[in-house]
């Protein structure tokens, strides 16, 4: 299937070349960039559209007003034609390196999935194939949305309701956990006796075979992002996260922003607030 995909991404990347629709060449490049960074194709591409860049933000916007628009008595192939427009304006963002200005379109539409799943729950195993075997490169705002897709499967109550589910469900449901208010249901046990530390509070993030990823808090009391595997990396809205070793894992310390941690060949996102 990916095989299938490269070949067709480059079969539409050469077309593209040849014409003069700079958004199209932009998704197409993007696309093939996610799949493929390194193909000698998209050095052409990128040259082509630093010279003729397209709109980004007006294509996001009104990629974004199909998804505001969609009903759920729209068809499945529209909903997922709504859906796809939108990545391709991300992953031409991403690829041109001006997705960062994007992301409150994405957040946008993330809220609206999040407020009326009933149209995006026929695609929600499609998201969570996307997130797990393409997902987004880092900084990519599509990670957001399809999070929202994915998680549209469950019956959850809308915000602001859904700013009282426990941090654990929040992390199942693809929403945003604050770090404040995690604190306050989490709070740490007095220990016993002096020399003996208190048991951290532990709420899974996301679980895999054979590994786990969780927040937590270290040995001063501060919220953390642990995973059981030590060569884990970390970046918070695309910029590095320094880890150090705990739990038999690696330990980062939490902090707001989007979250995306690559272990083991995986790769896992979710969000933070303040």
């Amino acid at each position: 299937m990916r095989h299938d995909e490269l070949i067709l991404l480059r079969s539409q990347l050469t077309e593209a070349l040849q014409g003069d629709d700079s958004m199209e060449l932009a998704c197409i490049a993007g696309l093939l960039a996610r799949l493929e960074p390194e193909a000698p194709e998209l050095e052409v591409a990128f040259d082509t559209l630093r010279a003729r860049p397209p709109e980004l933000s007006a294509a996001a916007e009104e990629a974004l007003l199909r998804v505001e628009e969609a009903d759920e008595d729209d068809e499945p192939e529209e909903t997922w034609s709504a859906l796809s427009a939108l990545d391709e304006v991300f992953a031409a963002a991403t690829f041109l390196g001006g997705a960062a200005p994007l992301r409150p379109i994405a957040e946008a539409a993330a809220r609206v999935i999040r407020a009326f799943p009933e149209p995006w729950r026929a695609h929600a195993d499609a998201a969570t194939a996307l997130l797990g075997d393409q997902p987004p490169a880092v900084g990519d705002p599509s990670s957001i949305f399809w999070r929202a897709v994915e998680a549209s499967r469950w019956e959850l109550p809308s915000d602001p309701v859904s700013e009282r589910l426990t941090a654990q469900l929040r992390f199942v449901a693809g929403l945003g956990v604050s770090l404040g208010d995690w604190g306050s249901e989490n709070p740490l046990r007095a220990a016993a006796a002096g020399p003996l530390r208190a048991e951290p509070p532990w709420t899974p993030i996301h679980r895999g075979e054979g590994w786990t990823l969780a927040l937590t808090r270290d040995d001063d009391g501060a919220p953390a992002v642990v995973c059981s595997d030590g060569a884990a990396t970390a970046t918070v809205n695309g910029e590095p996260v320094l880890a150090r070793a705990a739990y038999g894992g690696a330990l980062f310390m939490a902090k707001a922003g989007s979250w995306v941690v690559t272990h083991g060949g995986v790769t896992s996102s979710f969000e933070l607030n303040a």
